[in-house]
C-alpha cells in the first residue's frame, strides 16, 4: 500500500468513533509549522447531513472537518495557504467540469488559524458552513475543497455528498468549531429588539483614565451601588448610591490596574474590594458606614507587575481565595486571606501559592467551577488549570491558541448543563468576540472586526431563561462610533445581535438590576479621553 493511501486508511478507521473534541493536546503541545505544499486533503460532514443552529425550523447550513496530507508525514500537517470550500447544488457529474458553485467560502492562513483542532488522528480544520442568504433547493448538496497555496497547483478533495432535509430540528446536539463569516447569528422574526436608555450618573467624575466597575449593595438598601476606579485623580476609587447616584469618595491609590475583585476578606460579613497598583496589591476595608473613607490594606509588594485579579473558590473549601495574574507572561498566584488579616500587611508566605511560574501572553482570567466538583477552575488566555486529585499541584489544559483574550465569562450558553467559555480580545483592533465549547474548547466566532472591546458580560438581558452575551467597543480618542453589541441567545449555540448604542465608549462595563425592575442593567464609563459614568436602562421589548 502507497504512504499515503495508507495514512488515509488510517484516518478513516479513527473518524469512525472519534470527533474534534476528542484528544485535545496536552500542556505544552504547540501546533506545528504550516507548510506549503500538500499531496491530498480528507474532507468529512460532522454530522453527514444539514444542521439547524438555532430555534427556526429549517437547516442552516453544514459542519465539516478537513484534514491535509504529504505523503512523506504519517499525520495530518497543517497549511500556510488559503482553502476554498464550494457547496455546489445536488451532486457533482463524474467527469468534465464542475459546475458552477452555489456558495463558495475562502478562508486565508490566519482565518484557518482559529479553526484549528487536533485529536487522535492530528491537527485538522473544523468548520460551519452556513447558507447566509438563499437555501440550496435539492435533497442534496455537495462540498468540496480546495487548497490554494501561494505557489504551485491547487490541491482538490474528493467531493463529499450531504443529505438536505427540508426541515431539520431546533438546534444541534453537538456543536463544531467556528462559524463562518458570522452566519450562525440567525435573527427570529418573532423577536423584537431589547431597548435601552442611556442614562448620566455623573456627568464629571474626579477620576481620569477609568479602568473597572463593579456592582454591589453597600449600604444594605436592597440594590446594587456602583463602584469605579481610575487610575489618577483625588479619589481614584468612588462609589455612587443607587437610586440617588450620590457620590462617595472611598480611597486614592494612583495608578490603579485594569481589574479588582469583590471579596469579604476580614470575615464580618461586608463586601471589601482587592486592586492593585504599582506598588502592590491592596484590599480596601469596608467600614461600618460606607460613606466614610476605606481603609487600605497591602497584601502583596513582591510581584514586577500584574494584570487581573479575580475571586473564587478554588479550593473546594466553601470560601474564596483571591487569584492573581502577574505580569507578561508572568506567574499564576492563588492567595488565601489569613483568618485575621490585620496589620499593613503583606500576608504571610503560606498563604501565597503559585499555580505556574509562567502563564503566557494575554490577561483574561476568570474563575468557574467547568465540571461540577465544588472546586473551581482558573482560566486564564492560554489554558484552563485543576487541582490534581491530591490537592497538591495544577494541571493545565492549552485553552484559545491563537487568541489574545483580556476578558473571560462562563455559562451554559447552549442549554446541555455543560458550561461555556466566551472570550474578547480587548487590545486589538480588530478584536474578537468568541464563544468557546468544551470539553475541547472549540472556537464559535461571533464577530471579529471590534475595536478594542473592553466590555464582556454574560447576563440574561429578555428574561428567557438563557445568557445571553452584551460586548462594548472604547473609544481611546480614536474611535467616534463606538458600538455596544448585544448578542441575544436563541438556544442551541445561536445568537441574534442587536446594536444597543453607538457614540458612547464605555470600559469595563457591568451588569445588574439596578432599577429594580427584574431586567438587568449596564454601567461603565470610557476610559479616556473624555469622562462621564453611564447607565443604560434595560427597557424590555
Amino acid at each position: 500500500m502507497k504512504p499515503l493511501a495508507c495514512c488515509l486508511v488510517v484516518a478513516t478507521f479513527m473518524l469512525a468513533g472519534c470527533g474534534p473534541e476528542s484528544g485535545r493536546i496536552g500542556p505544552g503541545q504547540s501546533p506545528p509549522t504550516a507548510v506549503s505544499r500538500i499531496d491530498a486533503m480528507e474532507l468529512w460532514a460532522s454530522p453527514p447531513a444539514a444542521v439547524n443552529w438555532d430555534d427556526t425550523p429549517g437547516p442552516d447550513g453544514v459542519q465539516v472537518r478537513l484534514y491535509a496530507f504529504q505523503i512523506s508525514r504519517s499525520q495530518p500537517v497543517l497549511v500556510d495557504g488559503a482553502i476554498e470550500f464550494r457547496l455546489y447544488a445536488g451532486r457533482m457529474p463524474a467527469g468534465g467540469a464542475a459546475p458552477t458553485p452555489f456558495k463558495v467560502w475562502r478562508y486565508s492562513s490566519d482565518d484557518l488559524a482559529v479553526r484549528r483542532f487536533r485529536n487522535m488522528i492530528g491537527w485538522g480544520y473544523a468548520t460551519r458552513l452556513g447558507w447566509g442568504g438563499p437555501v440550496p433547493d435539492a435533497p442534496l448538496i455537495t462540498v468540496q475543497a480546495v487548497y490554494q497555496p501561494a505557489d504551485g497547483p491547487e490541491v482538490y478533495s474528493a467531493p463529499v455528498s450531504i443529505a438536505l432535509p427540508k426541515t431539520t430540528r431546533a438546534g444541534p446536539t453537538r456543536s463544531l468549531l467556528g462559524q463562518a463569516d458570522g452566519t450562525g447569528l440567525r435573527p427570529s422574526k418573532a423577536d423584537r429588539p431589547i431597548r435601552f436608555r442611556r442614562q448620566v450618573i455623573d456627568a464629571s467624575p474626579p477620576g481620569a483614565q477609568h479602568v473597572f466597575t463593579l456592582l454591589a449593595d453597600l449600604n444594605g438598601n436592597g440594590r446594587p451601588d456602583v463602584i469605579t476606579g481610575s487610575k489618577r485623580g483625588p479619589f481614584t476609587l468612588i462609589w455612587y448610591e443607587n437610586p440617588s447616584w450620590t457620590r462617595h469618595p472611598m480611597a486614592r491609590a494612583d495608578g490603579l490596574g485594569p481589574s479588582a475583585a469583590l471579596l469579604d476578606v476580614n470575615r464580618d460579613g461586608r463586601t471589601d474590594l482587592v486592586a492593585g497598583s504599582p506598588e502592590g496589591i491592596y484590599w480596601f476595608e469596608h467600614p461600618a458606614d460606607p460613606a466614610e473613607v476605606w481603609p487600605q490594606h497591602l497584601i502583596d509588594n513582591r510581584l514586577k507587575e500584574w494584570r487581573t485579579l479575580a475571586a473564587g473558590d478554588v479550593d473546594g473549601d466553601g470560601r474564596s481565595e483571591l487569584v492573581v495574574l502577574a505580569g507578561e507572561d508572568g506567574p499564576l498566584v492563588v492567595y488565601a486571606p489569613p483568618a485575621k488579616p490585620a496589620g499593613e500587611g503583606p500576608w504571610p508566605e503560606e498563604m501565597r501559592r503559585e499555580v505556574v511560574a509562567k502563564t503566557g501572553p494575554g490577561r483574561g482570567l476568570a474563575v468557574s467551577d467547568l465540571d461540577a466538583d465544588r472546586s473551581g477552575e482558573i482560566l486564564t488566555a492560554s489554558a484552563v488549570y485543576r487541582r490534581t486529585p491530591d490537592g497538591k499541584a495544577w494541571r493545565a489544559s492549552p485553552f484559545a491558541e491563537g487568541y489574545a483574550l483580556t476578558h473571560l465569562a462562563v455559562a451554559d450558553l447552549d442549554g446541555d448543563a455543560r458550561p461555556e467559555i466566551v472570550g474578547c480580545e480587548g487590545e486589538k483592533h480588530p478584536g474578537r468576540l468568541v464563544w468557546f465549547k468544551g470539553p475541547a474548547w472549540s472556537p464559535h466566532p461571533l464577530r471579529e472586526d471590534l475595536f478594542h472591546p473592553r466590555t464582556l458580560v454574560l447576563t440574561d438581558v429578555d428574561a428567557d431563561g438563557r445568557p445571553d452575551v452584551v460586548v462594548a467597543e472604547t473609544g481611546l480618542g480614536q474611535n467616534e462610533r463606538p458600538r455596544i453589541f448585544l448578542y441575544r441567545n436563541h438556544g442551541a449555540g445561536g445568537f441574534q445581535e442587536t446594536l444597543v448604542d453607538q457614540g458612547t465608549p464605555t470600559h469595563n462595563a457591568q451588569a445588574a438590576d439596578l432599577t429594580r425592575d427584574g431586567r438587568p442593567d449596564l454601567v461603565g464609563a470610557p476610559y479616556g479621553p473624555e469622562r462621564h459614568v453611564d447607565l443604560w436602562v434595560n427597557l424590555g421589548e
